[in-house]
């Protein structure tokens, strides 16, 4: 879920700052379902994690209502 990497990450505050977006935009990544791209980096930085990983996490909630539409 965004919101478990937005806290693994060190909470909205952290990630904010270091993506270099107000709090109002973060907290519309959990609504979206989706972190965007160009903040994955950022993310696998501060979690050491690669960017496949952060991809995979910041994108699971979109992944799954995609796949649903798909399936209708």
């Amino acid at each position: 879920m965004i919101a478990d990497l937005i806290a693994k990450a060190g909470g909205p505050e952290v990630v904010a700052t270091g993506c270099g977006v107000s709090k109002d935009a973060l907290r519309k990544w959990p609504e979206l379902g989706a972190v965007p791209s160009r903040h994955w980096p950022w993310f696998a930085g501060r979690l050491g994690w690669t960017l496949d990983r952060v991809m995979r996490a910041a994108t699971e909630k979109k992944a799954a209502r995609d796949a649903a539409k798909r399936a209708a």
